[in-house]
Formats: structure tokens, C-alpha cells, sequence
């Protein structure tokens, strides 16, 4: 509490704002490595842009996974790992009409967890080697 005798409103918001924090890192930590993967693909993207597609998610996440040596799973697994993810509150999509008439989801990370999940993916062991790796994903 920095030395002060007295606790005040100001103290009680900063140990309940930190407690938040250690709450999302934590939450995503317990993931199961595929989520933490798709949450990698999106986070990468977001450096970049507000919200990124689900075709641009796949791409991604089958790269990273060939890069830690993982087998991706098939697109409807991801597919439906992403509604997860969506439902859990790890991320927001929209459904959207591409120009082609067909549907995408815009996927995002709430702004107000996006710096703790940066913290937990880029500190977890399993994902280590995709610290510095940035594929360049084509027509994305």
C-alpha cells in the first residue's frame, strides 16, 4: 500500500483491478493448448487490426501449430472452438456477409482483456517458440 498507515478507495480499486488481472491470465493458462493456439492466431492479428476473420484465424492457427510442432485440427473443430471460445467471453465475433455472398465471423479480444491475455500467451512454455513468429498471411 506504499508505506501508508490509512487504507483508501484508491488501494481497495488497485488490489481489485490486479486480482482481475491475475483472473484472466489464470483463466486462459488452464486452457486446453488448441484454444490457447486460436487465442495466439487472434492476439497476432490484433497487433494489427481491430478484428480479424474466421479464414484468417484458421490460416493462422495451422501455421502456428506447424510451427510448435502440433497437428492442427480440421476447420469445423476451429470453427467450433472459436463459438467456445465466443461463449466463454475470451473473445467477441460478429457474423458478416463477405463480398461473395457467403458469411464470416469478425473476431476480436475485448479491449479490457487484451494486455492480460497478451501476458498469459506470450508467457506461457508451450507457445514460447511463437513469441517472434509472425507469418505473413496471403489475401488476408
Amino acid at each position: 500500500m506504499g508505506g501508508s498507515e490509512n487504507i483508501t478507495i484508491q488501494h481497495i480499486k488497485g488490489a481489485e483491478e490486479k486480482v482481475q488481472d491475475n483472473d484472466v491470465i489464470n483463466a486462459v493458462l488452464v486452457l486446453p493448448l488448441h484454444h490457447r493456439i486460436i487465442l495466439m492466431s487472434i492476439a497476432k492479428f490484433m497487433k494489427q487490426s481491430d478484428s480479424i476473420s474466421t479464414g484468417d484465424v484458421t490460416t493462422m492457427y495451422e501455421m502456428l501449430c506447424k510451427q510448435i510442432n502440433q497437428k492442427p485440427s480440421i476447420r469445423q473443430a476451429v470453427s467450433e472452438w472459436i463459438t467456445s471460445l465466443d461463449m466463454q467471453g475470451y473473445i467477441q465475433s460478429t457474423k458478416i456477409k463477405t463480398k461473395t455472398g457467403g458469411k464470416t465471423r469478425m473476431i476480436s479480444i475485448p479491449r479490457v482483456c487484451l494486455e492480460q491475455t497478451y501476458q498469459a500467451l506470450y508467457g506461457d512454455y508451450q507457445l514460447e517458440e511463437l513469441k517472434e513468429y509472425f507469418p505473413v498471411i496471403k489475401g488476408g
